[in-house]
């Protein structure tokens, strides 16, 4: 089975309505899905199979959640990236998402 994160996020009714009604909320969000992997709590292995994304396309899938006309380039560097918020982390516990970081190196990697 296959695990995508921002699909739980494009299904959520709270996480699409908290970033169309608050601005923190979606650069908290942006914040959060860059610089880290993200792993699902039925996941068979977490060592080598996780969700991740680059800025810019974080950038795109918070813009595309607000649904404003925006896009990436009003969350990019916004200077947070990697930072999950305590309430960014409960919504993401809630569909079944932990995060851990990237390895500092890559022979820091487990695979």
């Amino acid at each position: 089975m296959k695990f995508n994160l921002e699909q739980d996020l494009l299904n959520n009714d709270t996480v699409r309505q908290s970033v169309q009604t608050d601005k923190t909320f979606a650069q908290e969000l942006y914040s959060a899905l860059c610089n880290t992997q993200f792993i699902h709590s039925n996941m068979a292995n977490p060592k080598t199979e996780f969700w991740s994304c680059s800025w810019r396309y974080a950038g795109g899938l918070v813009a595309g959640i607000e649904a404003n006309g925006g896009d990436y380039m009003d969350y990019y560097c916004n200077g947070n990236e990697g930072q999950i918020s305590p309430r960014i982390k409960t919504i993401l516990a809630s569909l079944g998402w932990s995060s851990q970081p990237w390895p500092d190196s890559f022979n820091d990697t487990v695979i």
